[in-house]
């Protein structure tokens, strides 16, 4: 019973010029929407990690590759909610980049969305935090290089910057 939520984060089998297993969401209704990754076969394909472990829905989405098999998500848990996540497609490799929304206490979350991958390892995203509002913040998949890229409309109300394009 599972069912695949977004498309391929590393490719298979020469795909696009790169060889390796691919990484995609799905339910497998015991787990939630979580972490998979293949290698193009059905006895190649498992969980690859549990962002909301017991059961609950990680829901990883926007899913960008940052280089050196890297991806970027966005993945859910209890607490904090909806963060910036980086995989390496191992388990241990799998973990939160940064709660962005630690002023706010509850299940909120950034509700990282609008990855935008810059070419050089580091990714645009959109993000809201209480006392920025939802802006542009920029990630090298660590917790000192994720920020928010520039208080465009100082307050809570924030910049709702969207739509990035690399030229």
């Amino acid at each position: 019973m599972r069912s695949a939520a977004f498309s391929p984060a590393r490719n298979v089998g020469g795909q696009g010029g790169r060889q390796g297993p691919i990484d995609f969401a799905a339910a497998d209704g015991l787990n939630g929407r979580e972490l998979w990754t293949t290698g193009g076969t059905a006895r190649g394909t498992d969980l690859l990690a549990e962002l909301w472990p017991g059961g609950g829905p990680g829901n990883p989405t926007s899913p960008v590759r940052l280089g050196a098999g890297h991806v970027l998500v966005a993945g859910t848990e209890p607490q904090p909610g909806s963060e910036p996540w980086i995989t390496d497609g191992t388990a241990a490799g799998t973990h939160r980049i940064l709660d962005i929304n630690a002023a706010e206490s509850g299940f909120s979350g950034s509700s990282p969305s609008n990855s935008t991958p810059l070419g050089d390892g580091r990714a645009l995203f959109v993000a809201s935090d209480p006392i920025h509002g939802s802006g542009a913040w920029v990630t090298d998949a660590t917790a000192d290089g994720t920020h928010l890229l520039g208080n465009i409309f100082p307050g809570a109300t924030g910049s709702g910057a969207q739509g990035f394009l690399l030229l």
